[in-house]
């Protein structure tokens, strides 16, 4: 059943427990922990809120609101297979449960409401899974794409195995130098999952003009990264598109390839 969000401004406790009590009703909250959540929002929109009443459940320990999460957390892994190595799964879910609910610093204290729940665990589960590839002696790509790359086409490999953790770096660094509207915009679309008429609403301007600014932006952070690559490690623009081109996972997730 998909979710419907509540108008863009209505923060109101009572609607947001009469939405929530509906989708989870084994989930007992009163409304006064909802209204505590909402204060701490400083009057930040709330779109999914069926999502943040889950999320009130989970951090004030309701039983069936951690099952609901924790079945959430399952179909989250079932997504990494394709960009985690085996050997890290199991570590990277672990760390994603730790992180999420384990106060006093839960990440889960962190979500807003904005965008869809799954999506935004899924986005921390996947930066998880490239950190530990990071600190990992084995390679950083999953195995079974590297040898699907070794036949197909083996300088790609080689060049993902070499260079992948500095395109990496450089992608952060790239979103580090985007000015904080930029960032905000490009967090709310690829992390929260908004749509981009939803983030038009957002900040009371047309889709059209949110269209120009994330185009933009995924402009400038691309012709960034391949700036740092040609700087650090002197590939040539054919060697760079090729790498560009094994991190197409990357690139696709802030679609940096349009």
């Amino acid at each position: 059943m998909q979710e419907q969000r509540l108008p863009a401004q209505s923060v109101d406790a009572a609607a947001l427990t009469a939405r929530g009590s509906v989708r989870w009703p084994s989930i007992a909250l009163h409304s006064d922990a909802v209204a505590a959540w909402i204060a701490r929002r400083d009057g930040a929109p709330i779109l999914f809120a069926e999502d943040a009443y889950l999320v009130v459940g989970c951090l004030h320990g309701d039983p069936s609101g951690l099952r609901a999460l924790e079945a959430i957390i399952d179909d989250v892994e079932s997504a990494l297979v394709r960009v985690c190595p085996a050997d890290l799964r199991g570590d990277v879910m672990q760390e994603l449960r730790i992180r999420l609910l384990v106060a006093p610093r839960a990440k889960l204290e962190a979500y807003r409401g904005i965008g869809p729940l799954p999506a935004w665990i899924r986005t921390m589960a996947i930066r998880l899974a490239l950190d530990a590839q990071r600190k990992s002696a084995s390679a950083p790509a999953p195995v079974n794409v590297l040898e699907e790359w070794s036949d197909t086409d083996p300088e790609l490999a080689l060049l993902w195995r070499k260079f992948g953790p500095t395109f990496v770096d450089c992608l952060r660094e790239a979103m580090g130098e985007q000015n904080e509207r930029d960032v905000r915009i490009l967090t709310l679309y690829h992390q929260d999952g908004l749509t981009r008429q939803a983030i038009a609403e957002i900040f009371q301007v047309d889709r059209s003009t949110v269209n120009r600014w994330i185009a933009s932006a995924h402009a400038r952070i691309r012709r960034s990264i391949e700036i740092k690559l040609a700087q650090r490690i002197g590939l040539h623009q054919r060697e760079i598109s090729t790498l560009m081109r094994a991190m197409r996972a990357s690139i696709r997730s802030w679609g940096l390839d349009t």
